[in-house]
């Protein structure tokens, strides 16, 4: 169904390829390929024409970053704007080093939906040493300040290397202990280069991190993530008694490169993810619905690694990063994995999907945008994760519930004269991706 998607969902924008910090986990690939001279950003009216143009494409979410975005304020600021009016939901990602007073003024007048800092460790010598910046953390903590008082909506993420993911647990305690922040990851460095291969985490240091996740999850009551796609037949070597939460909280990714997500680099080349190195083209000049045709490989099962795809649980699975796939090349690093153990595994990969119950109580989670793919054919957002895609159908139950404060899933169906089987499993999908709360709170609707 994701292939029937005629525009991406999600967009992240590099307002500029320059960053104050040499982090050296960054992505950002001009850093570290010798020919690769990479150094401007998206002039004012590029800006205002990109976000046209996201706009005329009925994209949901941008998220403003770069290099780092803050080195450009006064282009930073009116591409909010530009955004803004083309009813476009902002996201930022910055190291927050470059924040003063007055930004945060701006930033909660800008109604920013989330904030997201990078941190490498609560260890200030550490995180220097990571970012190659002497006065790094200090500034970073000054951000994170910044933004909680004025009340922006701020989640934090490691970037887990073996120079650091020892110190997630500490580092999650501390932000929130110290600054109240609830909302932390800590994503296994996905190498976009081969300096990075010495910064990649094996199986078991990646188990050991995502065990201190659950940790702070258990007893700090914070919501813990990983931003990056983990295969979930990487859990099979897994021997802990955590298995279930940690398959459940951090193998629901699929990979969205190309998928759901694009990244618009900062000469105005668009690639499917900000790993990535490929462009399909320049959004200043080609044809963005061309672009988008080009990647079309991203959205069907080419890119998988044979040995995904004859695997039972692919479907609920994705196969993990296909741009990991595509690099290494080695292979695919789970080819030797027996498919009997897959199968032996799969009622723990996948029952702690949440099941329905009919006759409790719910309210809808947040304010819900749609837009129609094609004919009966539609795309509904309730926050920066969580979308689904629906017929005619489904896209009225859910308009319908807008109007509710709390509501039973099994008096809507018989109200609404649906067929009790479909019924349930509509809403059970709204609930697995975040559209369904227990809790009464607010909602709303709004066309894209």
């Amino acid at each position: 169904m994701i292939s029937k998607l005629r525009s991406p969902v999600f967009v992240q924008v590099e307002i500029t390829s320059d960053c104050n910090n040499r982090c050296l986990h960054c992505y950002n690939f001009w850093n570290y390929v010798p020919d690769i001279q990479k150094r401007r950003s998206l002039s004012m009216a590029e800006l205002r024409l990109v976000s046209r143009i996201l706009g005329e494409n009925d994209v949901f979410y941008t998220t403003i970053t770069g290099g780092e975005p803050f080195l450009e304020k006064e282009k930073f600021y009116r591409f909010v704007e530009f955004l803004q009016d083309q009813n476009i939901r902002i996201m930022v990602n910055s190291n927050a080093t470059l924040l003063n007073e007055e930004d945060g003024e701006k930033l909660a007048n800008s109604h920013i939906e989330i904030f997201l800092v990078s941190l490498n460790s609560l260890n200030p010598q550490k995180h220097n040493f990571i970012a190659n910046n002497d006065s790094a953390f200090e500034k970073t903590i000054q951000g994170i300040r910044i933004l909680q008082r004025h009340k922006i909506n701020t989640a934090v993420n490691m970037v887990a290397t073996k120079l650091n993911y020892e110190d997630i647990y500490l580092t999650g305690k501390w932000l929130y202990e110290n600054f109240g922040i609830e909302n932390f990851s800590a994503t296994p460095i996905c190498p976009s280069s081969e300096e990075h291969r010495q910064l990649e985490l094996n199986s078991k240091e990646t188990f050991k991190s995502l065990e201190q996740l659950i940790s702070l999850r258990k007893e700090l009551n914070i919501r813990v993530d990983i931003l990056e796609v983990l295969p979930t037949c990487l859990f099979t070597d897994y021997d802990g008694t955590n298995i279930r939460e940690i398959v459940k909280i951090f193998s629901k990714r699929m990979c969205t490169a190309g998928n759901t997500t694009i990244t618009i680099g900062s000469e105005g080349d668009v690639r499917v993810c900000s790993f990535a190195r490929e462009s399909y083209g320049s959004i200043l000049r080609d044809d963005f619905k061309k672009i988008w045709s080009r990647m079309k490989k991203w959205r069907d099962d080419s890119l998988l690694p044979l040995e995904c795809r004859d695997c039972t649980i692919v479907d609920s699975c994705g196969g993990g990063c296909k741009l990991d796939f595509r690099t290494k090349s080695e292979g695919c690093k789970l080819a030797s994995i027996s498919k009997t153990t897959i199968r032996e595994k799969q009622d723990i990969f996948f029952s702690e999907i949440a099941d329905i119950s009919m006759d409790a109580e719910y309210s809808l989670s947040g304010n819900i945008y749609f837009r129609e793919e094609k004919k009966d054919l539609f795309t509904l957002v309730v926050s920066p994760m969580y979308f689904i895609i629906t017929n005619k159908e489904g896209l009225s139950l859910v308009k319908y519930l807008t109007g509710l404060d709390l509501f039973t899933p099994s008096s809507i169906i018989k109200s609404l004269g649906f067929n009790y089987d479909n019924g349930k499993k509509f809403f059970a999908e709204l609930l697995n991706k975040g559209f369904l709360k227990s809790l009464k709170g607010a909602r709303g609707w709004s066309d894209k």
